[in-house]
């Protein structure tokens, strides 16, 4: 660390510039500590040494108040470190420190900008950002000067909140705009929260909902103060009502191009009758789509569907299919199948095709083998695919009205198998039993045990502060940022090179005990993907460059050690290969010291290579001894990894 980190929004915290965090018991008053709360929470100004004697020491004569100021100060400096307090004529002030009531005053200052300028995305973005800063209320210790704080600034989160809601809300992020104003509930219930709250319901169609938040809202007002909701609420309570409260979410589907195409391609040669008589097999597992591809083709088509799936089992049966009437107007007749058909069934189907004056869509898992009607044409058969990854992450930000976390993206495709139906029926059971909340990286899935509210994890972050030490937060921090598991090893060697001492193993018991860390095939990862986004947020930015530094060293090492082991196995062209991943991974990334470091080892890879291909062709007695370059240990090179991990000679021997 370069400075001295404060955190006061949630359980206070200050990290010296070594990285170490001030214990409790090292403030040796609460004066000491009021002093270092008062002077950042002025936002970083200088303060009158009369009003600081004034705020911490009212009951006090000048004389005194001045002498417990010089102590204060004093033992501030000790608890520090350097020198954060500078003193200028008749004032105080900090220096060298960041505070996070200083970045998110910033925050609030750059989303009215944004605002102003009607930047939607932007406001969504810095309120993100503010909320990634809040992990919790100013703690009232002191009395009116710290009261004051608290109250101002659980007054501008409020603000924020309701001004992304409303940015989201333009921008068409419905959830995002449901969970912030959601948060904003929990600050205070006003009746501008509940109107957000209102339209982000109605908008995604969730008009029971944005009922129950008017009436909660009108039952409070009459219990409390013996009134009723403002005009404003009245009306939208009203248009909610009457189904125009806003804009309603009009539906995209995604995906289904290809097989809408075919199956209409096929209903107009049926139709157009060069295959009368013939069978469109619509052909997908349950959950694939068939019902919305056979709707949107019918649509094209300009035709009625007659949707038969509600039919019985024996839908086959002559009884059901015979007596048709053959004036009907034509349309799309799609008829249930939950597998393959039998024979005697296929042979029904075709009849009814014959006598039917539209097309008849059979849904079904595979189509029949054979699958001709008659000498007028044969059956058509359209198969619904997963969807590529691209269709499908579009498909969740659509069906969740929201940015997804990569996560939770996951988890979809697995419940579904990639298929649009399948996913569609899971988000909606997600949706209504409220396990889509708004996280710091997109949209999250809550566990049905977690028992965390939709807060973006501030609430649970708040928590985990509170219940760890310095070393535990060390650990967690390194985790957030690496966003991978991390073996003990790769932790303990990452706190290492950042100057940090821990016992890894002992913290990563008590993590593990405490449901923070999960023990995971490659690793260690954090338990909650909610907290794991809040925390990682939530580190300072330059101290995240300094985790994210170290990792990229330990895995520049990881690489050269492995490099050295193929290369010393006589296994050069894997090692080749492994180092040439990782300079591609340095290069996306933008880490010049990793390119610098695997060019020098792959240069010292292709030379250990050639001297391996001489001794070959001496030994075979194609060349002479003089013609082998001499070796040189692999890893040995300029850079500080070769240099940590020390060379191996991996040329063999010759004779």
């Amino acid at each position: 660390m370069d400075i001295v980190e404060l955190r006061l929004l949630g359980p206070l915290l200050v990290r010296r510039v070594d990285g170490s965090v001030v214990t409790p018991d090292e403030w040796r008053s609460t004066k000491t500590l009021d002093l270092l709360r008062l002077l950042a929470l002025n936002g970083g100004r200088p303060m009158s040494v009369a009003s600081v004697v004034d705020k911490l020491w009212p009951s006090v004569d000048w004389d005194h108040g001045r002498a417990s100021l010089r102590t204060a100060a004093s033992q501030l400096r000790r608890v520090l470190g350097g020198d954060c307090l500078s003193r200028q004529p008749g004032c105080l002030a900090l220096t060298d420190v960041w505070v996070d009531t200083w970045a998110y005053t910033r925050r609030v200052h750059e989303v009215d900008q944004a605002r102003r300028a009607g930047d939607c995305e932007a406001v969504v973005a810095l309120v993100r950002e503010a909320e990634a800063l809040y992990a919790g209320d100013i703690e009232v210790t002191s009395g009116e000067w710290d009261a004051e704080a608290h109250e101002w600034f659980r007054s501008q989160r409020l603000r924020l909140l309701l001004d992304g809601a409303e940015a989201a809300a333009a921008r068409g992020w419905l959830r995002d705009s449901l969970d912030l104003a959601g948060r904003a509930r929990d600050i205070e219930p006003t009746e501008e929260v509940t109107r957000a709250l209102m339209r982000a319901h109605a908008s995604l169609g969730e008009t029971d909902r944005a009922l129950g938040v008017y009436e909660q809202l009108r039952q409070d007002l009459a219990e409390r103060l013996g009134v009723d909701p403002s005009p404003q609420t009245r009306a939208l309570h009203m248009l909610v009502l009457s189904g125009s409260s806003g804009p309603q979410y009009t539906w995209r589907h995604v995906g289904v191009e290809t097989p809408v195409t075919e199956l209409v391609a096929a209903a107009r040669r049926v139709l157009e009758g060069s295959a009368a008589g013939s069978v469109v097999w619509l052909c997908g597992p349950e959950g694939s789509g068939r019902r919305t591809v056979a709707d949107l083709a019918a649509r094209e088509l300009g035709l009625p569907l007659y949707d038969l799936s509600t039919l019985p089992a024996d839908a086959y049966s002559p009884e059901v299919l015979d007596g048709g009437d053959d004036a009907a107007s034509p349309g799309v007749v799609l008829l249930p199948s939950g597998s393959l058909p039998p024979a005697w069934a296929v042979n029904i189907v075709h009849a009814l095709a014959k006598r039917c004056p539209g097309v008849v869509v059979v849904r079904a898992t595979e189509a029949p083998v054979g699958g001709v009607a008659d000498a007028d044409g044969g059956d058509a058969v359209v198969r619904l695919p997963r969807l590529t990854v691209g269709d499908f992450a579009e498909l969740a930000s659509i069906l969740l009205q929201g940015t997804p976390a990569p996560a939770l993206v996951d988890e979809l495709w697995e419940r579904s198998s990639g298929f649009a139906g399948a996913a569609c029926r899971v988000a909606r059971e997600w949706v209504s039993e409220g396990r889509v909340i708004w996280g710091p990286h997109g949209l999250h899935l809550a566990d049905r045990q977690e028992h965390v509210r939709a807060t973006g994890g501030a609430g649970a972050l708040a928590a985990v502060l509170r219940s760890i030490d310095g070393e535990s937060l060390d650990v967690l921090s390194v985790l957030a940022v690496a966003s991978t598991p991390l073996s003990s090893d790769t932790l303990s060697r990452t706190l290492d090179a950042m100057g940090r001492t821990a016992p890894v193993d002992a913290v990563l018991a008590v993590l593990v005990d405490n449901g923070l860390v999960e023990r995971r095939v490659a690793g260690f990862g954090l338990g909650s993907e909610l907290v794991s986004g809040a925390l990682r947020s939530w580190v300072r930015p330059s101290a995240a460059a300094v985790i994210d530094e170290a990792l990229q060293a330990q895995a520049r090492r990881d690489v050269v050690v492995q490099a050295q082991r193929l290369a010393a196995q006589g296994q050069t062209a894997l090692a080749m290969a492994l180092v040439r991943d990782r300079l591609r991974g340095a290069r996306a990334g933008g880490d010049l010291d990793g390119v610098r470091e695997m060019v020098d080892l792959m240069r010292e890879l292709r030379r250990l290579q050639s001297v391996q291909t001489a001794v070959t062709n001496f030994r075979n007695g194609l060349v002479p001894m003089g013609t082998i370059p001499t070796p040189r240990p692999v890893g040995s090179g300029g850079g500080p990894a070769g240099r940590q991990a020390g060379g191996i000679a991996a040329a063999p021997a010759v004779g």
